[in-house]
């Protein structure tokens, strides 16, 4: 008999299942719109934005794993906290193929013109790996950086506004030593589905005081403060009161020989008022009549606090 399966878990991964990934999920979401606005008019084509995985570590070790090659940019969160932005030139080049309408990038072309040796290079979707793009090619992808984080500004659903901006592009994002070694950051990506392939920008966020600015858009009220109603409304709402005339007891052999006409005498005294009862409570004591051709009672005291004056006709 085999053991059981287990399957290993990796608790950085537990920040993806917090408030604050719910509520960055959202974020990004609510800004895809506007983003969508801005592409849509430069490549005729809606660009939803996606965030991918989320988790945390610290800072030296997510720097440890990044390429010297990679671009990088510093994003400001004006008067909060500063974050790092960095892809590879493949990652971001489906966006300057895109921009231009191409199907290859003028940097890739030129490479593939230049290889005059045997040498077998590995290749992308749109050429060698990693290709450096060019000075235009990097304009066009600040330009798609810029509409980004503008994209993410106007689409923050908190009280207050939260102005982003982000620096130039350079390489190597091991340099930009923006945190301690030691300070947990919050690991992830934005992602894009183009025509012309998957872009990714990840970013590296300080966990903190991210988690501080996401934690004003959590919605901690209670399920019963979500629903609590106007003082009007509770007044309109239709209740119940519900009164029985009385009640017996008969065997079996009695009950089956029923017939048509036959009297059932009950428990109620007719000297006696009846009782109405609200939310299957004895509420009222009152007596039995009629107004036209409806049933009524009239109520004679309160077994719970109420008005017991009696009133006159109205």
């Amino acid at each position: 008999m085999s053991g059981p399966d287990y399957k290993l878990f990796d608790f950085r991964d537990i920040a993806a299942l917090d408030d604050t990934a719910t509520s960055f999920r959202s974020w990004v979401s609510q800004s895809s719109s506007f983003f969508s606005d801005f592409w849509s008019q430069v490549s005729s084509f809606a660009a939803p934005l996606m965030l991918g995985p989320i988790s945390t570590e610290p800072y030296d070790t997510a720097l440890a794993s990044l390429s010297k090659d990679n671009l990088c940019c510093v994003i400001e969160f004006e008067g909060r906290f500063r974050a790092l932005c960095y892809a590879s030139a493949d990652e971001l080049r489906p966006v300057v193929m895109e921009l231009l309408g191409t199907t290859s990038t003028p940097a890739a072309e030129s490479n593939a013109s230049d290889e005059t040796t045997e040498t077998t290079e590995a290749t992308g979707p749109s050429g060698p790996v990693n290709t450096p793009l060019s000075l235009v090619e990097l304009s066009l992808v600040q330009l798609y950086i810029d509409q980004l984080v503008s994209a993410m500004s106007e689409g923050w659903m908190g009280p207050d506004t939260v102005a982003i901006n982000a620096s130039e592009l350079s390489k190597d994002p091991r340099k930009k030593r923006l945190f301690r070694s030691k300070d947990l950051v919050t690991k992830t990506s934005i992602q894009i589905d183009l025509k012309a392939g998957k872009t990714v920008l990840h970013w590296l966020l300080p966990k903190q005081r991210m988690c501080d600015l996401l934690d004003s858009t959590v919605d901690r009220r209670s399920a019963r403060e979500q629903v609590r109603l106007s003082p009007q409304k509770v007044g309109q709402l239709p209740i119940e009161v519900i009164s029985v005339l009385g009640s017996a007891t008969l065997s079996m052999a009695k009950l089956s020989n029923v017939s048509v006409g036959e009297l059932i005498v009950l428990d109620q005294r007719i000297d006696e008022p009846l009782t109405a009862s609200v939310n299957h409570s004895p509420f009222y004591q009152c007596w039995p009549g009629k107004v036209g051709k409806q049933q009524a009672l009239e109520i004679t005291s309160c077994l719970h606090t109420c008005n017991d004056e009696p009133r006159g006709n109205q």
